[in-house]
């Protein structure tokens, strides 16, 4: 049986992570990242000007992304002695790290984080600064408001996805083992990763003329039953992980390598 090889779609830094991971455990991963992130310093001095006027406010942060932006900061001591609330471990790592003392871990759901929240600030309802991406899976800041909180969204970071004509540079080695009949999984973190990705196989084919998206050795792995469903509309196998986040996808990555071997 020809060895299984995974490719990771996710933006860097966190696609060579993912890489890294996987060869450590033994299995052959790529890179082949969909987005590129464009982050907006202007963002965060509004944020940091939003905090001056209320010091006791709580930040919210939901990706490692919007950590390490916190984090490298030039004015990033001012949030320090703050409560963070982060969506998983490793922003929180990412931030602690960085000298932040009060980091609050969630469980890699955005829903739940919004209840620990909440539980946690029953007597009072204090001001929440989330730090977040323009692409959201769930609006916490709604939800929030909704309960009596005052959560302020800001916008720190876009992610830009590659131009469907210009041709991946990290793709050929994709095409090379669906051509070859290699199994190829690609691990999806959102929607738009897997639109984006089907856009970028829909302007390429492999040396037999064939359509590499409809390669029956291709398979994607994703998060969510909804991401499931979008990732089949266009016209891809898949398989759900049986939980949210990063390490979720990671272990059915490997699990699916192992049954491929």
């Amino acid at each position: 049986m020809s060895k299984p090889l995974i490719f990771s779609l996710r933006p860097e830094p966190d696609c060579s992570e993912d890489v890294a991971s996987l060869t450590r455990a033994g299995y052959e991963a790529r890179p082949l990242p969909m987005m590129v992130i464009k982050g907006d310093d202007a963002a965060l001095d509004k944020a940091l000007e939003t905090f001056s006027h209320k010091p006791d406010t709580e930040i919210l942060i939901t990706s490692k992304q919007s950590g390490r932006m916190l984090a490298a900061y030039s004015n990033s001591s001012v949030f320090r002695q703050s409560r963070i609330w982060c969506v998983g471990a490793g922003s929180a790592e990412i931030l602690r790290q960085a000298g932040f003392t009060q980091v609050e871990v969630g469980k890699a759901d955005a829903a739940e984080l919004l209840e620990e929240i909440d539980a946690s600030n029953v007597d009072k309802k204090p001001s929440l600064l989330w730090l977040s991406g323009a692409d959201i899976a769930f609006d916490i800041e709604k939800g929030l408001n909704l309960r009596g909180h005052r959560a302020t969204r800001i916008i720190i970071y876009q992610t830009v996805g590659y131009t469907p004509e210009n041709q991946h540079p990290d793709s050929q080695p994709l095409l090379d083992a669906l051509f070859a009949g290699r199994p190829v999984a690609a691990i999806a973190m959102s929607a738009r990763t897997i639109t984006r990705f089907a856009e970028m196989l829909a302007h390429q084919k492999m040396p037999d003329g064939k359509m590499p998206a409809r390669s029956a050795n291709l398979i994607l792995i994703v998060q969510s039953p909804a991401q499931a469903e979008r990732a089949e509309n266009l016209g891809f196998s898949c398989i759900c992980a049986e939980g949210l986040g990063r390490e979720a996808l990671l272990a059915c990555a490997a699990a699916w390598a192992q049954r491929h071997r």
